[in-house]
C-alpha cells in the first residue's frame, strides 16, 4: 500500500502547533509520510512509548499496520461514519471485493448506506477520529484514545485497549470526499450529533474561524493544523459489539450530554453485575453471587439461559481497570460504550487455555467440546476524555472510593504512577511532551492519577480492599487466593 509514501526511519518528532494550547502542542514518534491528491504531506505518527509501558509484539504491528494505511491506495475506500454521535473516518479494503481498485463507485453509491459498506468491502481496516467539542454536537477528543493505550500499557490491564497512533490528512480531501457527504448524509437523521458534527468540520475547513462559538470548546486548533492545511485526529481500528445491559447498564435515550444523564447512566452502570460484585466486602466468590443476585434488571431477564459467576470474575476485573483508567482520564461516557470479544477458555493439566472464538468452534481440534465461552471487555470507545471540560463521572460517581476488590499487579503499577507524578519523572515528562495534550490537560491527569492511587491506598489501609481479581484462578478453582500487598510504595 505504499503510494507516495516515505518512511522515516529514525524515531522523529512531529510538532503540532496550537497557539490555543487546549489542542496539544506536541506529539512525537516514528513517521510515515504521504502525499496527497493535492501534494499536501500527510504524516502518521506512532507515539514514543509512555515510560513503563510494556508493548507486545501484536501491538507493535498493530501501531505499524495503521500507519502503513495510504489513503490514496485505489482499494482503500473512505467514508464519512453517520451512525452514533462522533465523526470519523471509516477506512474499508476494497482487495478482494466486487468493487476491488473501484474506490470511486464505493463512495459514491455505498458510502451513503452507513454501516452496510462493511458488507460489501473486504473488511474495515480503521477509523480516523477528530476533536469535537461544538454545541449540538457529542464531545470528542482526538487524543484521548492514544491516553488509554499507552496508559493501558503502563498499568498492565487486562481489559482491552485498542492500539492508537496520531495521524494527519490533507483537509480539503477531507472536505471533498468525506466531509460534505458526511453532512448530507445525516441531515435529518435521528441523531442529530453526527450531523452537527459533520457540518461543523465542513464549516471549519471552509472557515476556521467559526469553530469559535459560545458553548463550544477551544478553537479551530482542535481540527486543523499547518494554517489549515491539515486535519488531524487518532487513528485506530475501533471496531466491534457492543455489550449489552449485564456490562453497560440500561442504555439512557438521550441526545444530550449534561450532568442529568451523567448521572442517571452512572446509576445504571453501578447496578450490573460485575460492579455490584465489586463494591461486597466479601471474598470474590461471594461477591460475584451477589452481583448476580442483585443486578438491575434482574440477570434471569437479560441473560434468561443464566450468568456464570467464572464470566462475572472475568468482568469484575476488567470493569475495576476500566473504572480506574476513566478516572484518571476523566471519561464522561463511559455506560454503553463498552465493547466485547469473544474466548474460548479450557484447563489443560495445570495450564489455562485459551483462543479467539471468531476463528475457532467447539470440538474443532483446537477447543475441547467443553471450553467456556466467556465475553471479554474492549474499550473501543474512549474519545470523550482527556478535557478539563468534561465530566469525570467516575470521580463524580466515587466508584474507585467504592472498590472492595483490586488487582495487585495494577495496584502496584498505580502506585508507581503516582510517585512519578508527584517526582515529576519520566511518566510526567511524557505528559508533558508526547502525547499531544495542554500543559493544563496534563496537570489534570497527573493530579487524577494521585487521586486516584491515594483513594485505593486509603480504602487499602483501613483493610476493606481485597487483592484477589484473578479470573484464570477462579476457572481453576473457584477461590482465588487474596494477595497481600502493601498499602504504599516503601
Amino acid at each position: 500500500m505504499a503510494t507516495n509514501l516515505k518512511m522515516i526511519v529514525a524515531a522523529c518528532w512531529v510538532l503540532m502547533q496550537a497557539s490555543s494550547g487546549i489542542a496539544g502542542e506536541n506529539i512525537t514518534g516514528e513517521a510515515t509520510e504521504f502525499s496527497s491528491w493535492f501534494d499536501v504531506t500527510e504524516r502518521c505518527v506512532r507515539v514514543t512509548p509512555m515510560p513503563g509501558a510494556v508493548f507486545s509484539d501484536n501491538d507493535v504491528a498493530e501501531e505499524k499496520s495503521l500507519c502503513e494505511l495510504d489513503l490514496y491506495n485505489m482499494n482503500i475506500g473512505i467514508c464519512p461514519k453517520i451512525w452514533s454521535t462522533s465523526p470519523s473516518v471509516v477506512l474499508y479494503d476494497l482487495a478482494g471485493s466486487k468493487l476491488e481498485d473501484k474506490r470511486r463507485k464505493f463512495q459514491e453509491d455505498i458510502c451513503p448506506g452507513g454501516k452496510a459498506a462493511k458488507y460489501v468491502a473486504t473488511s474495515e481496516l480503521a477509523r480516523l477520529k477528530f476533536t469535537m467539542n461544538n454545541p449540538g454536537t457529542s464531545a470528542a477528543y482526538a487524543p484521548a484514545p492514544i491516553l488509554y493505550y499507552h496508559l493501558s500499557r503502563y498499568l498492565d490491564t487486562e481489559v482491552h485497549v485498542a492500539p492508537a497512533v496520531w495521524r494527519s490528512i490533507d483537509a480539503q480531501v477531507l472536505l471533498g470526499e468525506v466531509a460534505v457527504d458526511g453532512a448530507i448524509f445525516t441531515e435529518g437523521t435521528r441523531t442529530s450529533k453526527i450531523h452537527a458534527a459533520w457540518q461543523t468540520i465542513v464549516d471549519t475547513i471552509r472557515d476556521p474561524e467559526s469553530y469559535a462559538k459560545p458553548g463550544s470548546y477551544g478553537t479551530s486548533d482542535d481540527l486543523l493544523i499547518a494554517d489549515g492545511a491539515l486535519a488531524y485526529g487518532t487513528l485506530l481500528n475501533a471496531s466491534g459489539s457492543g455489550f449489552d445491559e449485564e456490562v453497560n447498564g440500561i442504555e439512557i435515550d438521550s441526545d444530550t450530554i449534561d450532568s442529568d444523564t451523567n448521572v442517571r447512566g452512572m446509576r445504571y452502570f453501578l447496578q450490573t453485575p460485575g460492579l455490584i460484585a465489586l463494591q461486597i466486602d466479601a471474598p470474590i466468590a461471594e461477591a460475584i453471587d451477589v452481583g448476580i443476585a442483585r443486578a438491575a434488571p434482574p440477570v434471569s431477564e437479560t441473560m434468561p439461559d443464566g450468568l456464570s459467576p467464572k464470566q462475572v470474575a472475568f468482568w469484575a476485573r476488567e470493569l475495576s481497570e476500566t473504572a480506574l483508567l476513566d478516572f484518571i482520564l476523566s471519561q464522561q461516557d463511559r455506560p454503553g460504550n463498552i465493547d466485547k470479544k469473544d474466548f474460548y477458555y479450557w484447563i489443560a493439566g495445570d495450564q489455562v487455555n485459551h483462543v479467539a472464538a471468531g476463528s475457532h468452534t467447539l470440538g474443532d481440534g483446537t477447543v475441547p467440546d467443553d471450553a467456556l465461552l466467556i465475553q471479554r471487555a474492549v474499550l473501543n470507545d474512549n474519545d470523550a476524555a482527556g478535557r478539563v471540560e468534561y465530566y469525570n463521572d467516575a470521580w463524580i460517581a466515587g466508584i474507585l472510593s467504592r472498590l472492595r476488590h483490586f488487582d495487585a499487579g495494577v495496584y502496584r503499577k498505580l502506585q508507581e504512577l503516582a510517585a512519578d507524578i508527584h517526582e515529576q519523572g519520566p511518566v510526567w515528562g511524557w505528559l508533558k511532551t508526547s502525547a499531544g495534550i495542554s500543559w493544563e490537560e496534563s496537570e489534570m491527569i497527573g493530579s487524577n492519577a494521585v487521586a486516584a492511587a491515594e483513594t485505593l491506598a486509603q480504602t487499602c489501609e483501613i483493610g476493606l480492599l481485597r487483592f484477589d481479581l484473578d479470573p484464570e484462578a477462579f476457572l481453576v478453582n473457584g477461590a482465588p487466593q487474596e494477595e497481600p500487598v502493601p498499602c504504599r510504595v516503601e
